[in-house]
């Protein structure tokens, strides 16, 4: 459902909130979270979240350094998933007061030609909810949304070359 809804998109904002309620309300994750590489490539932004805070963290304009100290940004930095089944044993997780419930968590890099543009983050309030094996079948929609995304890039991209040719022709023509 994931792959089908988000490959209609073309807008990439559009997309980002469709994918995280259909992802938080189809598994009834406590949280779904999309971050997505900052221009200068040292940082990833929550661009979209649903579940538990997820408004609060998006209002906060909620961002993570891309390094080993987090689970999502070692997903990004070292291009794989991160499964954390249980947080309360893993000093890669960082609690967040605004998230108390987290037990179980899953980060999932969003790659496009081996280019990470972002991370799939997955939270549960139950602890062994993500294990190695889930990561084939969530990396897989996470690919499915990396190129939805890449897609819808290309597709602004067209829109604005297309529009700003319309305008220099136009001018020429009078």
């Amino acid at each position: 459902e994931v792959g089908r809804t988000v490959s209609a998109i073309r807008d990439t904002n559009q997309l980002l909130s469709d994918a995280v309620k259909i992802i938080q309300s189809g598994f009834d994750f406590y949280l779904v979270q999309i971050y997505l590489v900052e221009v200068n490539q040292a940082t990833i932004l929550l661009r979209a979240a649903e579940g538990q805070a997820a408004a609060r963290l998006l209002e906060q304009g909620h961002f993570l350094a891309i390094n080993t100290a987090s689970i999502n940004g070692t997903a990004v930095s070292q291009k794989q998933a991160v499964v954390v089944p249980n947080t309360t044993e893993n000093v890669r997780f960082r609690p967040n007061p605004l998230l108390p419930d987290t037990r179980s968590e899953m980060a999932i890099p969003l790659l496009v030609a081996d280019k990470v543009i972002g991370v799939l983050d997955l939270q549960s309030n139950v602890v062994n909810t993500f294990t190695e094996e889930n990561v084939p079948a969530f990396t897989a929609l996470a690919s499915q949304l990396a190129v939805a995304l890449e897609n819808a890039a290309l597709f602004s991209e067209n829109e604005k070359t297309s529009t700003e040719i319309k305008q220099v022709l136009a001018g020429t023509a009078l």
